[in-house]
């Protein structure tokens, strides 16, 4: 934890002081400041002072104090949002977080808002991790699925971002998404010729959600 915020005060250091670039510098600090009220809350100070010793820690972490740390950083996860640029692809400009730090980087507008869908338990028996599933229709059939798994400590799946890709066969897609998945299409079947695209997630509570649609499937 300690190693962890003179990082981020250095490299909010270098942006602003070796820079001049501001913007970096005050994201940065507002990190670091996250991280030392985190150190107050687990350390009883800020400084980690009766904490860092020769070689380690002076005192092991009791099970209700690592639970206590692990509820909050899934409440974290719950309050987290995502924005997404109206006008990019590919995962450019969108940014994934709480909700001050998401509006704090966000500098030209419009954006899209939503709930965040934390899919880092995968799918049994398909991929393990953060995720998405896509399925292309055409005209009525479902034409292709694959999964796209996002690189490690990435919540973007984007191929652009690092993620990887594979093709999922037809009859390996779950029951929850296909029905999904046949619900859309159904709305949209007054479109004879229609082309599109949903991308689907597993939420790490088992639940099956639609993170978007695409009219240009890619």
């Amino acid at each position: 934890l300690e190693r962890l915020t003179m990082h981020i005060h250095d490299l909010a250091n270098i942006g602003g002081m070796g820079t001049g670039y501001s913007f970096i510098a005050a994201n940065g600090f507002r990190i670091k400041e996250r991280m030392m009220r985190l150190s107050n809350d687990v350390l009883g100070n800020r400084f980690w002072r009766g904490m860092i010793t020769a070689g380690g820690v002076s005192k092991d972490f009791s099970q209700e104090e690592l639970e206590k740390y692990l509820a909050c950083a899934k409440e974290r996860h719950q309050n987290m949002i995502v924005a997404k640029p109206l006008d990019k692809e590919g995962g450019a400009g969108v940014f994934i977080g709480a909700p001050d730090e998401v509006t704090a980087q966000i500098q030209v507008f419009p954006y899209l808002l939503q709930e965040f869908l934390d899919t880092s338990s995968g799918i049994p028996g398909i991929t393990n991790g953060v995720h998405d599933l896509r399925m292309i229709g055409i005209a009525g059939t479902l034409v292709v699925a694959y999964i796209r798994q996002a690189k490690q400590g990435s919540w973007l799946a984007n191929v652009s971002r690092g993620g990887s890709i594979r093709e999922v066969p037809l009859e390996e897609i779950p029951k929850e998404a296909r029905e999904i998945y046949n619900a859309i299409d159904a709305k949209l079947s007054k479109y004879k010729y229609r082309i599109f695209s949903a991308d689907l997630g597993r939420h790490s509570d088992g639940t099956w959600k639609l993170i978007e649609l695409n009219s240009k499937p890619g």
